[in-house]
C-alpha cells in the first residue's frame, strides 16, 4: 500500500476514542520516535483538525488534508507546524474504516513535501478500496480472537511431512 500509493508512511490503529486506549496499532514507513508519538497524543491530537475530521467522518469517507476546505487553517495549527512538519509530514489522508461500540478502526497515511499533495482521483481510489480493506481487517480480528481455528489449522498442516512454513495474508507464520 505504501509503495503503490507513494506514501511517506501508513498508520493503522484500533482505539477506544474516548479513552485513547489502543487495541491494535501498526505502522509502516518513516515512523516518528516514541517520544514524538507520545507528544502528539498529549499535546496535538486534540487540535489536529485533519485527524479529527477523519475520526468524526462517516465510515469509508476519506479525507486528504490538502483537499479539505479548511486546509489553510490546518496548516496554521500547532499540530501541523510544531509536530507534522518536523516529522516530515506535509499532507495526511485517512478514514475511519469501521466503528464497533467505543472502538474505531482508522487507516491514515501521509506524504512528505517531496512526494507531493494528494489528488482527488487518489482519494476516490482509496474510497473504492475501503470495503475490501475493512473485510480484511475484520477477518484478521476474527482470526486473532478465535484461537480454536488456529489450533485446528495447525493440526491439519502438521500432517504434512514437508519442511515448509505456511503464512497468512499478512506474512505471519501460521505453521
Amino acid at each position: 500500500f505504501q509503495a503503490h500509493f507513494n506514501l511517506h508512511s501508513c498508520h493503522l490503529y484500533i482505539a477506544n476514542i474516548s479513552t485513547l486506549a489502543p487495541r491494535f496499532q501498526d505502522w509502516v514507513g518513516a515512523k516518528p520516535s516514541d517520544l514524538a508519538m507520545q507528544e502528539y497524543i498529549e499535546k496535538y491530537f486534540i487540535s489536529d483538525l485533519a485527524h479529527l475530521a477523519i475520526l468524526k467522518g462517516e465510515a469509508h469517507a476519506w479525507y486528504a488534508s490538502n483537499l479539505m476546505s479548511n486546509y489553510e487553517e490546518i496548516q496554521s495549527q500547532p499540530a501541523y507546524t510544531h509536530w507534522a512538519i518536523p516529522n516530515g509530514i506535509q499532507y495526511v489522508s485517512g478514514c475511519t474504516m469501521f466503528r464497533d461500540g467505543p472502538w474505531s478502526c482508522v487507516l491514515m497515511h501521509n506524504r512528505s513535501p517531496e512526494q507531493g499533495a494528494y489528488l482527488q482521483s487518489e482519494v476516490d481510489r482509496f474510497s473504492a478500496l475501503s470495503p475490501y480493506i475493512e473485510k480484511a481487517l475484520k477477518l484478521r480480528l476474527y482470526l486473532a480472537d478465535n484461537k480454536n481455528n488456529q489450533i485446528r489449522l495447525k493440526a491439519v498442516l502438521n500432517h504434512f511431512h514437508l519442511p515448509v512454513a505456511t503464512l497468512n495474508e499478512f506474512g505471519e507464520v501460521v505453521s
